[in-house]
């Protein structure tokens, strides 16, 4: 009668461990993209420049606003330059 119960009890045991391990969450699903706009781009549109990208020798990408004026700054530069040092 022992070798009953033990081998029920490690078969309800066996039960629980396997549904407690295949859950079907999937959390790429739980955590939606930003979809956030750059906030330095947003800010060239909106003095009037227009967003260019760019990569140099190196491979590096850089987004450059071309301003009513003729003047090319890349974009993170204008942003700071006109919202202080601690914009980020």
């Amino acid at each position: 009668m022992k070798k009953y119960k033990m081998a029920g009890f490690l078969t309800m045991a066996l039960v629980f461990l396997v549904t407690g391990c295949s859950g079907t969450e999937d959390n790429a699903s739980s955590n939606p993209p930003l979809n956030m706009a750059n906030p330095a781009s947003v800010y060239c549109d909106s003095v009037g420049g227009t967003s260019e990208t760019r990569k140099d020798e190196e491979g590096n990408v850089m987004s450059m606003c071309h301003l009513p004026d003729g003047t090319v700054v890349e974009e993170w530069t204008l942003y700071r330059n006109n919202h202080g040092d601690n914009a980020k």
